[in-house]
């Protein structure tokens, strides 16, 4: 806690001292999991936050340590937001979650933005070699990675062509998460039908979302995934647990499904109905993708944003 309080006053000091030279119309801070919506708000200049983390839930939801720097961040959470008077939220999940520790903050409702590249690759049944359930995201309890290999072992039995195929990195601390998670792969007999991928830079992601018949998460807790928008605009269908704001994202039946969060049996039996139902599979994906360009594209974000900016500087006159 010591070395991160002194982290956030060095990075302010350094930050203000550049603010005040270049004196900066609006001061933009993302991330209350950062130092930088705490440089914003402590600046001498208009600034807004965009949450993205939702730390005092991840520190409730999730096994945490006494001493983990996600606790100290809940606190610098809970500090920002009493202080912050504009708040972008990406999700309707932010305001039910924080909005009693923003009480006099005024909230936006614009979303995250993905990569152009993700709209410029699209799903093609001519890319799939064999059926593939793809997972995006870090190695860790919070993303349910163990539960979703427990649910791909019962499609496995149905459908022992398809592969699992896992894109995200092993941080630092998770290394036994890891190991329990390779000794149930290997302990029944998947070792040929997962692949791990590692880390992958927004191209190769795109290209992997393309190759693959549907995203799934089981997730314990989450904000807004972004992996869920971009398989959204490549246009596959996305299985995930109702967790934060997860529900605002997919609309259940439609352009993904929505599973109780540990219920093993419930994703693996709406996996394997995408895998057999070609044609669901495809109006799916397609939804998704026509949804995801009015919702996550770029330009469409930046007007938004600019909007608040403009609306900002105005009550400031």
């Amino acid at each position: 806690f010591i070395d991160l309080t002194c982290l956030w006053q060095c990075s302010k000091i350094t930050i203000h001292r550049f603010l005040d030279q270049i004196k900066p119309d609006i001061v933009h801070g993302i991330g209350t999991e950062h130092p930088f919506a705490y440089v914003a708000i402590s600046s001498r200049f208009p600034s807004v936050i965009t949450v993205h983390g939702v730390m005092s839930e991840v520190v409730k939801k999730v096994s945490v340590g006494l001493l983990s720097p996600k606790r100290a961040y809940s606190s610098l959470e809970k500090y920002v937001l009493k202080r912050a008077q504009h708040i972008i939220s990406i999700s309707p999940y932010v305001k039910t979650s924080l909005g009693k520790y923003a009480r006099d903050a005024k909230f936006y409702d614009i979303e995250n933005c993905i990569d152009e590249v993700f709209f410029d690759m699209s799903y093609s049944a001519n890319n799939i070699q064999k059926p593939a359930v793809l997972f995006i995201g870090m190695l860790q309890p919070r993303k349910g990675v163990l539960e979703l290999a427990q649910a791909f072992k019962i499609v496995n039995e149905k459908h022992s062509d398809v592969s699992l195929k896992i894109v995200g990195p092993v941080l630092p601390g998770e290394e036994e998460y890891y190991s329990n998670l390779m000794s149930y792969i290997k302990d029944n007999k998947l070792t040929n039908n997962v692949e791990f991928l590692g880390y992958r830079d927004a191209i190769s992601t795109a290209k992997e979302l393309s190759k693959a018949n549907m995203l799934v998460l089981s997730s314990r807790e989450e904000t807004a995934p972004m992996v869920i928008s971009e398989a959204m605009a490549v246009g596959i269908p996305v299985i995930a647990t109702k967790v934060g704001g997860v529900p605002s994202m997919i609309r259940d039946g439609e352009t993904g499904f929505l599973v109780d969060i540990g219920d093993i049996e419930g994703l693996a039996q709406r996996m394997s109905l995408l895998l057999e139902d070609e044609t669901l599979r495809k109006e799916m994906g397609r939804k998704a993708r026509e949804e995801a360009r009015r919702r996550f594209h770029p330009n469409v974000i930046a007007e938004k944003t600019r909007e608040v900016y403009q609306r900002i500087l105005e009550q400031r006159k």
